[in-house]
C-alpha cells in the first residue's frame, strides 16, 4: 500500500463514514503527518535579488498555507523535506 492509498483510506473512514469519532482528533494528526510523506512538486519562482534570470524553489505547503508573504525558506534540489514543514519534496 502506497503513502497516498492508506491516506485516502483513512480520510473515507473518518470524514465519510464516520466510524472513528472517537479518535478523529488523533486520526487527524495522523492523516496530517502521513499527507507530508506524499511527495509535492516545489513552486518554482522567479528570484527579485538576483541579478539577470534566477529561480527560487519554495515548499508548496508552506507557502500555500501561510497566504501572507512571508518569508519562506528556500528549498533546493538536493532537498528531501521541507525543513520548516517537513513536507517530502519531488524533483523532476
Amino acid at each position: 500500500m502506497t503513502y497516498k492509498e492508506a491516506l485516502d483510506n483513512l480520510k473515507f473512514e473518518v470524514y465519510e463514514e464516520g466510524h472513528c469519532s472517537y479518535i478523529e482528533e488523533e486520526l487527524d494528526r495522523a492523516i496530517n503527518a502521513l499527507e507530508k510523506q506524499v511527495p509535492k512538486r516545489p513552486i518554482k519562482l522567479v528570484s527579485k535579488l538576483l541579478i539577470g534570470a534566477g529561480w527560487t524553489y519554495k515548499c508548496p505547503t508552506c507557502l500555500c498555507a501561510c497566504g501572507e508573504n512571508k518569508y519562506h525558506p528556500e528549498v533546493t534540489c538536493d532537498t528531501m523535506y521541507c525543513s520548516q514543514c517537513g513536507q517530502r519534496l519531488e524533483w523532476d
